[in-house]
């Protein structure tokens, strides 16, 4: 017969940390990641994040009146992506161009 010790050590092995969900949720849906608690997402697309974070622009240029998101502003992802999209003005569609040369970008 199997020990205390034996018993103990085989339900380790079946703790919440080795289990699989049992059902996969369907795309665009929030899903619970089974190893932790918290809840994920799934990533949106390129063209979406860039319409995204044009969009969080004309907000700060309706707010400040200009492009020049500092980097201590509360949307760090703003500065960030301004920062980046003038580091790579050479390499956007020109759609993005037109779009940001509104701003006097």
């Amino acid at each position: 017969t199997k020990t205390t010790k034996e018993k103990n050590d085989k339900s380790n092995h079946t703790s919440s940390a080795f289990h699989t969900p049992k059902k996969e949720a369907p795309l665009g849906s929030n899903t619970k990641c089974p190893a932790h608690s918290d809840t994920t997402t799934l990533l949106l697309s390129d063209a979406q994040q860039w319409t995204n974070r044009y969009g969080a622009l004309i907000l700060f240029f309706e707010q400040w009146g200009h492009t020049n998101v500092p980097i201590y502003h509360k949307n760090q992802n703003l500065y960030h992506w301004v920062t980046n999209q003038r580091g790579r003005f050479t390499e956007l569609s020109q759609q993005q161009v037109k779009q940001l040369s509104i701003f006097h970008f």
